[in-house]
C-alpha cells in the first residue's frame, strides 16, 4: 500500500466511530441532498442524531474501516514472523550440486 493510503489508515484507526459514521452518512447522501441541505444537517447536532438513526435503520451496512481491509491484514501477516523460503531455497540449491557433483562423479 502506497503513503497516502497508510496514511489513511492511520487517520481512521485514530477517529472515533462517531466520526466515521457521519462521514459515511455524508458520503451516503451527497447524491441526494443539496450542499445547503447536507450543511444544515451536518451543523445541527438533532438533526444530525435523527438523521444517522433513520439512516441506520434502513439496514444499509455501515462501510468498514481501512484498518479492516485485506490487504493490510495480509501485510500485517506477513510482518508477523520469519520465512523460512530462504532456508528452503538454499537447501535445494545445495542439494542440486551435490546430485550435480554425483552425476558427474559416477559419468567419469
Amino acid at each position: 500500500m502506497g503513503y497516502f493510503q497508510n496514511l489513511e489508515v492511520e487517520l481512521q484507526e485514530i477517529q472515533d466511530d462517531e466520526l466515521r459514521e457521519i462521514v459515511a452518512w455524508d458520503h451516503a447522501h451527497r447524491h441526494l441532498l443539496s450542499a445547503e441541505e447536507r450543511w444544515r444537517i451536518l451543523t445541527n447536532e438533532v438533526l444530525l442524531k435523527r438523521a444517522l438513526v433513520l439512516w441506520q435503520n434502513d439496514g444499509i451496512p455501515l462501510p468498514k474501516p481501512a484498518s479492516e481491509h485485506v490487504a493490510l491484514r495480509r501485510e500485517r501477516r506477513r510482518k508477523s514472523g520469519p520465512s523460512l523460503q530462504c532456508v528452503i531455497g538454499w537447501s535445494l540449491i545445495g542439494a542440486a550440486l551435490i546430485a550435480s557433483t554425483v552425476i558427474l562423479v559416477v559419468s567419469l
